[in-house]
């Protein structure tokens, strides 16, 4: 039983405890933070059972279990978030009210400062000459600018304030925050509940609280109290307490909390890497945050409104004239600089920044920076081009930079853009710079029969709906697949506005992409990359040892993997770009299969390939409608496109004039150039839809060949639209041209006409005369007359052009004056009447009349077999020939001819029989002029359209030229209802690949390639994306004569980044491939030319120089790079000199010497002595010197002095001692008998003195020169001259049979070679005609009479020799063909004699040389060794023996491997066959061209390939391949010349191709063509535009439906004003449509419609008329010249004041800033309600709050009586057991 006094005892102390935590409750009830308390009792019960072992009910008392503490975490929580709303509000609303008081100080506002400058305005345009006002303005427009300056500083400072204090207010989170981490600490280290812990909690809840003030946070307790504290409400904010951390333990204490600028906004960021947060949206920090955000935007407003005023006012200021007649300036500036202060700076230098000139101020930040070693500033920045260095100051463009006080290494400045109201200025300095006077000038056309009045009217601005962005904000600036912008659908791009200067735009393709994102440990883990392809092509590439992304790229890229091998990546068309985390790789042909990156663990690409992967057509328009560049639009996509979102104006009228347009046709000269691969459509024929014309007649102009009207049909098959247009009789095709212009405009069609016709040379030399006549209209014709020679029509051409100006016909003369070109550029028919010429042969035929014959005698008659003859009777026309009608010339001899009826039989010599009736004395027989209609390019048409005119029979002619059609769509033409329909082609040519230009006769043109810079393999940094090039080019020249074109095509799309000249060069050469090589090889010199040594020398057309620099040849002129030019060095030829005895020849096999080479002879035996030491010697030590005794030897000073006792050059005899000693003798007597020469020594010598034993005759080291003998044998002489005189004067060597050894060389020294690669025109080498240039030559070993050209046919499989099978070759000046054939060469040897194991064959003059291929045919039983009909390759040993090898390399190479054979079987007729090759003149043997300078070689390259070589001697004439002549191309071709009439050059980054003229056909026409597919791109289609008009905008659409990547490059915007002037015509069917036109150009710029009220506003003016127009009528806006007595102008800034500025309902500038300063206050007095609901908000919370954890003093005194009562009654228990415990123990006693 529990003891009475123990539970009495238990209540005393619970009812003690719970006493104190009342009256504790009651001390505290004004402590800060201070929660109730409340004493919690619990019952002690009992453990078993009492005396009686009875179970125990009563229990053991009571005692407190804890003092809780009142705390209600919900209403806490709401408590603080009420109060950070409050306190949000509250320092809002007091910045705001600062924000609206500094707007509107005083009376002397911003908008009061506006309305004065207006009224100083008002006074100017009262009288607008007159000075005073002016001044007057100028002082109100500065007071304006500096009421925007200074409202710019006054919020400037506020802001400031403001971010002041949120810097103190985040130092109070701070500390508010490690004040709470430290009682977190405490609180975990405490033993359990108790006042000293829940003493704790209140300094925590207390620091809580007011940290919640600051900034909105929220809290979440863990054990024993400690609590978490994160920004924001949210709890997923920033961690800033942390609960569980202990500061002593080195744990995380606080996260640091800041508010730093961020653009133009407070951000608060936490932690030492200041990241962002959001989560504060309440408290003072987020009412400061808000302020500071209102206080910019404020000064964004004010800022705005500076920039609008600026712009308003800069506008019509710069587009009005001032007082001095100019063009007005910018009135204000909103540009300015201020300069920061690096804070690292260590000294007090100081900077000031003075602005003097805004409008070249870049928004851009510049930094200046102190360079200590050279005590200069530089100022750099990106949009200087180059930095700016200064001491004291520095001044570039816009501004002046001046520096004081003392600056140390390395101080720096930022010198940064100030907002738009700060940097406000007003730049007029002067009064007569405000521009009060209009720029224009509106007046009426006097043939005006309307009544119709026009005036100019402020312009009247009109909603922008544009939802297009400026180019510059859409593309990045560069033109690039990987850096394309990419757009969801058809339909606008970008506007280009008005003032930039130049933009390129790229469409590009799609293609297929396989992507990869790797980490850094796939990266190095990686090895191998495996690709397959949609065709089933596959690659695997070895990635072992890779360690980053970019180097996987290009282990990729550069087809060779980690360890070296080569692979085909990009031969598969592939291209990867690396970076980040990404590989992107391209393909250019083929879909992507599969792909995969092996790194432990397979890792498979993304693959993407498109569905649509053709470009898009970029189209480019006016925001009228004028459509600029790209493809005619269809009906439904103008209506789809062509909107007010895209940029177009809502009057706008689609007009496709200017499509593509060239010369005239360019829209206001804008120009365009658009490339795609194909190029555009081209249709060609004549004025009558089907082709040019030529006609002929007797004597009056033929009639044209529209000899009826019809109607041509102009269609455009991609859009469906058509155009039906008459044409009249008697059309020519310019006419034509301009109706299609006129009519068919809207297919985006352009036509264009021209006439050219071909006039050939006469025959004869003698007079031309003829009637002229093409220009239509009166006085029109002209009578021309020259006296001309058949190689020369100089003369005529020059009579033609004195009449141009009234016939229209213009004369070209050829290159080589044979021909001339008459072109009428308008297309009109040329007409020639009355015409005379020199080739009429003027016949009595009267005798073959009475008898007759096929034989025509005429003396000297100059008709060649195949000429045409007209035959014009005289009177009765002989029997079988008709009067008028052409024949051909059969070339009897100079003095007869005879005639046929067919070119055929005539070169068949099939010939007429003439005669027996008729003829006269005055026939007749006349070689006509063949006068032919050339087209556009000046070749002729696949028909050629001639006509033969001969002064006799036909003296009249009509000529109409060519008529074409352009589109870059599809078009076709039918004419009269489709009976015949011609379908355009496209021609690369036209918009395409290339540019071509032509000379004023077509021989020359200039092709140049369109090199884009997107085309080439391009991957992007961060490796999102990949680009591979498909880039290829082709060109095809066609055959002249006989033979195949010349076709090359270039795929470069495996090479990087080629230039225009590069991708030119490489298509030259590869045009060049087929033809044959030019060289020269120059006489050997012993000493090559001094530096600065020049000559000049020609070839292909063109003239080089070759200079000595430093010891090596440098080419200048010509085609860059196309000749190689140096000094080659030759094997020294090796010859047993003591096999020479008193001879002149030197045999050495094969020794390639050519008369005149320098050659030095150098003895085998010589040594060299240091005989410095040198004193009475006799003895001479020299290691292996090889003398014998009497052997001569010449003693030689290396020094300046002999050793005393020998004499320099002096032969003195050998005594040999031993192999390294000898001794001198003086005779060889002496020698031999053993007296030997004391050399006395002591002075003089030298180190390298020389003693040598060369073979008698001869000098070692001297320099003798070639007589070439044959390809075996050569002499020397001791001069050039004596070798090369033509009766030369040799050494004879060896005489007295001494010196010399079998060691002996002769060094031919060096060589110039000169070559210039394949070339077309198989041109050679030449010298200008210049005595002192030939001199020059000479030192270069190079004499123009005698050096040798090499034409070196491409390679060729070896031929047999044949004596028929041949081509020719002509020289010009030459009349006599030369055949060049390759002919057997065979010897009939006898092999039975053979022994065994032989290497040589000999047969005297074998005329083998080393290389050739000897075929070997057995005449019976094959010799052992060989096999019979197997070819063999010579190793020639001598001009009588030579050796074989089993193939070319064992028989060429050093040293050669031979075969050996013999000693059984063999014949005596075996023979040894190969070919030669030569020239012959006239094909005859007997003849070779040798005699003339030419020869051929043919020589072996390989086992089975062989080049012909053909020879000439450079001053003779250029030796031409003659296709034409003899019909041999194809054998031309078969023994590797394939060659063409043309000359073929790169200059600069053009390819020039020129015809020229030799004996056997004329210079023409150069025709260039583009083979099939040869072209391809990335780039669908590429526009560069330029010289874009000032004012006007454009706009950029896609259509097509194709892949929407495009690029773009641009310049700059410049803001130069418009001087246009313009016309507005009434429309001739609808006089209320007027047409607004650049009166320049008479280009359409605008289509209006007139409405009632006669407002129309285009062109920037809004215009009005009154009265009624008539058709018509037209007016002219001009340039005012002058600007005085003029107020137009300042009226428009007056009429500001109360313009809609910025939109409907704007206002004016005064109203846009009132209602800025309106809003602010609405902002106070919102702000004010709010902080009044806040309040109220937060004191209902803290009354909640306080109701459950505050003390109330009621309810502490009841407790307290409660609490009295039981503390008294336990005290009775007390009592009652101690009196129990008596009254027990009394009974006890007793």
């Amino acid at each position: 039983m529990p003891s009475l006094f123990d539970i009495g005892k238990s209540g005393l102390q619970a009812y003690r405890q719970s006493l104190a935590v009342t009256g504790q409750n009651i001390a505290n009830i004004n402590t800060d933070g201070f929660k109730k308390r409340e004493a919690s009792l619990e019952e002690v019960t009992g453990a078993g059972g009492g005396v009686t072992e009875i179970s125990d009910q009563t229990g053991l008392g009571v005692r407190v279990e804890n003092i809780k503490r009142a705390f209600d975490e919900f209403l806490i929580d709401k408590v603080r978030q009420t109060s950070a709303l409050y306190q949000k509000t509250d320092s809002f609303l007091q910045e705001v009210k600062d924000l609206e008081n500094l707007l509107l100080p005083s009376d002397a506002n911003l908008s009061n400062s506006i309305g004065e400058f207006f009224g100083s305005l008002q006074q100017i345009a009262a009288a607008p000459d007159d000075q005073a006002p002016r001044i007057i303005s100028i002082e109100k427009g500065k007071d304006l600018a500096g009421q925007f300056n200074l409202y710019a500083d006054r919020i400037d400072r506020l802001k400031e304030k403001i971010f002041d204090k949120s810097k103190s207010a985040v130092t109070s989170v701070n500390l508010f925050a490690k004040q709470i981490l430290s009682i977190n600490a405490k609180l975990l280290a405490s033993g359990g509940a108790g006042d000293s812990s829940n003493a704790l909690l209140d300094q925590r809840d207390l620091l809580i609280d007011q940290l919640s003030e600051v900034c909105q946070i929220s809290v979440t307790y863990i054990n024993k109290g400690a609590a978490e504290i994160r920004l924001g409400n949210t709890g997923s904010g920033p961690v800033i307490v942390e609960a569980d951390a202990s500061p002593s333990k080195g744990g995380v204490t606080t996260e640091q909390v800041d508010i730093i600028k961020k653009g133009a906004r407070l951000q608060p960021v936490v932690g030492v890497a200041n990241t962002a947060t959001n989560q504060i949206e309440a408290g003072i920090i987020a009412g400061l945050v808000d302020a500071y955000a209102l206080a910019d935007d404020t000064l964004k407003e004010i800022d705005n409104l500076a920039e609008l005023l600026s712009q308003k006012f800069n506008e019509i200021n710069m587009s009005g004239l001032n007082l001095e007649g100019k063009k007005g300036s910018q009135m204000f500036s909103v540009s300015s600089l201020e300069a920061v202060e690096n804070p690292t700076n260590r000294s007090n230098v100081g900077v000031a920044v003075f602005v003097t000139d805004p409008s070249k101020i870049k928004s851009d930040d510049y930094k200046v920076i102190y360079d200590q070693k050279t005590d200069l500033w530089t100022l750099s920045s990106d949009t200087l081009k180059e930095k700016v260095l200064g001491k004291n100051s520095i001044e570039t463009d816009g501004f002046k930079l001046s520096f004081f006080g003392n600056p140390l290494d390395g101080d720096e400045f930022t010198i940064v853009p100030t907002n738009a109201s700060k940097g406000m200025n007003f730049l007029l300095s002067r009064p007569q710079d405000i521009a009060a006077a209009a720029t224009t000038i509106i007046s009426s056309s006097s043939s005006n029969v309307g009544s119709a009045k026009l005036e100019a009217i402020p312009l009247i601005k009109t909603d922008d709906k544009t939802t297009l962005l400026n180019i510059n904000s859409v593309f990045s600036n560069g033109l690039n697949p990987v850096t394309s912008t990419s757009f969801s659908a058809d339909g606008g791009a970008a506007i280009i506005p008005a003032g930039m200067t130049t933009v390129n735009l790229s469409s590009y393709k799609s293609q297929p992409e396989l992507q990869f994102g790797l980490s850094s440990s796939d990266i190095v883990k990686a090895t191998s990359f495996t690709v397959t392809l949609a065709d089933s092509t596959s690659l695997t590439v070895d990635l072992t040892g890779v360690t980053t992304i970019e180097e996987i790229a290009d282990v990729l890229n550069r087809s060779r993997d980690v360890n070296g091998n080569n692979h085909n990546f990009r031969t598969l068309g592939l291209y990867a770009a690396g970076g980040g985390s990404t590989l992107t790789i391209a393909s250019n042909d083929q879909n992507f299969s599969s792909g995969a990156i092996s790194a432990g663990a397979i890792i498979n690409g993304n693959i993407n390939n498109p569905s649509i992967t053709n470009a898009s057509q970029i189209q480019v328009f006016t925001r009228e409608g004028r459509h600029l560049a790209g493809t005619v639009l269809s009906s439904s996509e103008i209506a789809e496109f062509l909107t007010v979102e895209n940029g177009f104006n809502s009057s706008m009228e689609y007009r496709a004039d200017y499509l593509n347009g060239n010369d005239t046709e360019k829209y206001r000269n804008i120009e365009i150039d658009r490339s795609t691969t194909e190029g555009n459509y081209v249709i060609s024929y004549g004025a009558n839809g089907t082709a040019a014309s030529a006609q002929r007649a007797a004597t009056d102009i033929p009639s044209s060949h529209v000899a009826a009207a019809y109607t041509l049909t102009v269609n455009s098959t991609s859009t469906g639209k058509s155009k039906n247009i008459s044409v009249p009789i008697e059309s020519s095709a310019g006419y034509v041209a301009g109706l299609i212009n006129s009519k068919a405009s809207s297919l985006g069609v352009e036509a264009r006409a021209i006439t050219r016709v071909k006039f050939p040379p006469p025959k004869k030399d003698g007079d031309i005369s003829f009637t002229l006549k093409s220009k239509q209209g009166v006085n029109n014709s002209a009578s021309i007359s020259a006296s001309v020679l058949s190689t020369n029509l100089t003369n005529l051409a020059n009579s033609i052009n004195n009449f141009t100006g009234r016939t229209g016909v213009t004369a070209n003369l050829s290159s080589d004056k044979k021909h001339i070109v008459l072109e009428n550029k308008d297309g009109d028919d040329i007409q020639i009447t009355n015409f005379s010429g020199p080739d009429t042969l003027t016949k009595d035929t009267t005798s073959l009349g009475a008898s007759a014959g096929n034989t025509i005698s005429y003396t000297a008659h100059g008709l060649s077999t195949g000429d045409k003859v007209i035959y014009t009777a005289g009177g009765t026309a002989l029997t079988n020939l008709i009067s008028g009608q052409t024949y051909y010339a059969i070339k009897v001899n100079d003095n007869s001819f005879r005639l046929a009826n067919s070119a055929s039989n005539a070169s068949g010599g099939t010939a007429l029989s003439v005669g027996g009736a008729g003829g006269s004395t005055t026939d007749k027989f006349t070689t006509p002029f063949s006068l032919e209609v050339l087209k556009n390019d000046f070749t002729s048409f696949s028909s050629a359209i001639t006509v033969d005119i001969d002064g006799n029979s036909y003296k009249a002619a009509r000529l109409s030229g060519e008529l074409q059609i352009e589109s870059s769509s599809a078009i076709t033409t039918s004419n009269n209802g489709g009976t015949t329909t011609v379908t355009g082609a496209q021609n690369s040519f036209n918009d395409g690949f290339f540019s071509i230009t032509s000379s004023s006769t077509g021989e020359v043109k200039t092709i140049k390639p369109i090199v884009l810079e997107g085309d080439f393999s391009a991957g992007h940094p961060d490796g999102i994306t990949a680009s591979s090039s498909i880039i290829s080019y082709g060109l095809s020249l066609p055959a002249i004569g006989t033979g195949t074109s010349f076709s090359g095509t270039l795929d470069i799309s495996e090479l990087d980044n080629l230039t225009t000249s590069e991708v030119a060069k490489e298509l030259a050469e590869e045009l060049r491939t087929p033809s044959p090589s030019i060289e020269i090889l120059g006489k050997s010199l012993a000493d090559i030319p001094a530096d600065g040594s020049s000559f000049r020398i020609n070839h292909d057309g063109l003239t080089y120089t070759l200079t000595m620099q430093n010891g090596e040849v440098e080419i200048s002129g010509g085609e860059k790079d196309l000749l190689t030019a140096y000094f080659e060095d030759a094997v020294p030829i090796t010859v047993n000199t003591t096999s020479l005895n008193a001879t002149q020849t030197i045999t050495s096999t094969e020794h390639g010497l050519e008369t005149g080479d320098a050659v030095t002879y150098n003895a085998a035996e010589k040594v060299t002595v240091d005989t410095t030491q040198f004193n009475s010697t006799v003895t001479i030590k020299a290691n292996d010197h090889g003398f014998s005794t009497a052997d001569p030897i010449v003693y030689k000073s290396g020094g300046s002095l002999p050793i005393s006792g020998l004499t320099d050059g002096t032969t003195y005899y050998a005594i040999r001692v031993d192999a390294d000693n000898f001794k001198l003798a003086t005779s060889s007597s002496n020698a031999s008998g053993g007296t030997a020469l004391t050399i006395t020594g002591g002075s003089g010598g030298s180190v390298s003195d020389t003693f040598s034993s060369p073979r008698a005759g001869l000098t070692d080291g001297e320099t003798y020169y070639a007589i070439r003998v044959d390809d075996h044998n050569f002499k020397i002489a001791s001069t050039y001259t004596l070798a090369t005189n033509s009766s030369p004067s040799p050494l004879t060597i060896g005489t007295g049979n001494v010196g010399g050894n079998s060691a002996d060389t002769f060094d031919p020294g060096k060589n110039l070679y000169i070559s210039a690669g394949k070339t077309i025109s198989a041109s050679q080498f030449s010298f200008p005609t210049d005595s002192s240039n030939d001199t020059n030559a000479l030192k270069f070993g190079l004499e123009p009479s005698k050096v040798e050209t090499t034409i070196t046919g491409s390679e060729i499989n070896t031929p047999t020799g044949s004596d028929s099978t041949h081509f020719h070759i002509t020289i010009d000046g030459n009349t006599n063909p030369i055949g060049v054939f390759v002919r057997s060469n065979s010897k009939t040897i006898n092999t039975t004699g053979v022994g065994g194991s032989s290497t040589t064959l000999t047969s005297a003059g074998h005329g083998f040389k080393t290389g050739d291929k000897i075929k070997y045919t057995a005449a019976g039983t094959a010799m052992n060794g060989l096999t019979n009909g197997t070819s063999y390759y010579a190793k020639v040993i001598d001009a009588n023996t030579f050796s074989l090898a089993s193939s070319f390399i064992n028989a060429t190479k050093s040293p050669e491997t031979l075969l050996t054979f013999g000693g059984g079987n063999g014949h005596a007729s075996d023979t040894f066959s190969t070919v030669y090759a030569n020239a012959y003149l006239n094909d005859t043997f007997g003849s070779p061209a040798s005699s003339i300078g030419i020869s051929a070689e043919i020589y072996q390259v390989s086992d089975t390939k062989a080049q012909i070589s053909i020879i000439k001697e450079a001053d003779k004439n250029n030796v031409t391949i003659n296709t034409v002549s003899f019909g041999d191309g194809g054998t031309a071709e078969n023994f590797g010349f394939k060659t063409n009439q043309v000359r073929l050059n790169v200059l600069d980054d053009e390819i020039r191709v020129q015809s020229f003229s030799t004996d056997y056909k004329a210079s023409s026409a150069v025709s260039v063509g583009v083979p099939s597919n040869s072209v391809k791109s990335i780039v669908g289609n590429n526009l560069s535009i330029s010289n874009i008009p000032p004012e006007e905008d454009l706009i950029i659409l896609m259509t097509g439906n194709g892949s929407r990547k495009l690029a773009s490059s641009y310049g700059e915007i410049l803001t130069n004003p418009s001087t246009t002037e313009y016309k507005i015509v009434v429309d001739s069917t609808n006089n209320k449509k007027v047409e607004i036109l650049e009166a320049s150009t008479n280009h359409s710029i605008a289509t209006r419609l007139v409405p009632d009220d006669g407002i129309i506003t285009a062109v920037g003016k809004s215009l009005r008329f009154t009265g009624e127009a008539a058709a018509n009528d037209n007016f002219t806006i001009a340039n005012n010249g002058k600007g005085i007595g003029d107020n137009r102008n300042i009226l428009q800034m007056i009429d500001l004041q109360e313009a809609d500025l910025n939109g409907v309902n704007s206002g004016s500038f005064q109203d846009i800033f009132n209602a800025t300063a309106a809003e602010i206050g609405s902002e106070v007095r919102s702000g004010q309600m709010a902080l009044q609901d806040a309040e109220a908000s937060k004191d209902e919370a803290r009354a909640l709050e306080d109701e459950r954890a505050g003390v109330s003093l009621d309810e502490e005194a009841a407790a307290l009586i409660q609490f009295q009562q039981a503390f008294s009654a336990n005290a009775r228990i007390i009592q009652t057991a101690r009196e129990l415990f008596e009254s027990l123990m009394v009974v006890v006693s007793k």
